[in-house]
């Protein structure tokens, strides 16, 4: 399995796509398929599933284009389905936007079946959002956190729809993950769980 990462707009979000010979998963599609660097290098691979670890704009700013492009099914807990179109929510009216995605998108279980991918767990880790999810391959050892856990920090609990207490009771479920797992973060770069459980001063608490 190989994962790209593409950074996006001043925020510096990463959208991510995750390789299985010829199949794709593009996680937070805050990036134009039509960019250069995204088209070279996911030529012909088949995008299988977009799927968004939570619904502030600057994560999903192009599913509706990348749903016209490829037809793949989009997935996003429904606790933050109402995000999409509420630029107040999504924090888009914050920097001068009125996000809208006129895409429908389906619920994230407690695990998600695409083709040329195995054991992809759904986890809730609610408090950044009300539906925000980290995405892990068991048998790869790699998870994209999005918003919740970064390297050497978190994400803010301070925003539309935000609970520090949540934040924080979400937080405790990675002290008990393998050590040897890959985190993808929606803004920086990757890290180790063991490197958070032991520098990471939100995982102490």
């Amino acid at each position: 399995m190989d994962v790209i990462t593409f950074p996006y707009g001043p925020l510096g979000s990463n959208m991510y796509a995750v390789k299985s010979g010829d199949h794709a998963i593009i996680i937070d599609p805050s990036v134009s398929p039509e960019f250069p660097l995204v088209r070279s290098k996911l030529m012909n691979a088949g995008i299988d599933a977009l799927i968004l670890t939570h619904a502030h704009y600057d994560h999903y700013a192009c599913l509706d284009e990348w749903i016209s492009l490829t037809g793949a099914k989009a997935y996003l807990a429904d606790e933050d389905k109402e995000f999409l179109n509420d630029s107040s929510l999504n924090c888009s009216r914050g920097f001068g936007e009125s996000m809208k995605i006129e895409s429908e998108t389906s619920d994230l279980g407690e695990s998600l079946d695409v083709s040329g991918f195995s054991s992809m767990k759904i986890i809730r880790t609610p408090g950044h959002t009300p539906g925000s999810v980290c995405i892990l391959f068991e048998e790869d050892k790699v998870m994209f956190t999005g918003d919740t856990l970064f390297e050497g920090s978190v994400g803010r609990s301070d925003l539309p729809g935000g609970d520090t207490r949540t934040l924080l009771a979400s937080l405790k479920i990675f002290k008990d993950m393998d050590d040897d797992i890959t985190i993808y973060p929606g803004h920086g770069g990757p890290s180790k769980i063991d490197i958070e459980k032991r520098y990471n001063p939100y995982l102490s608490l």
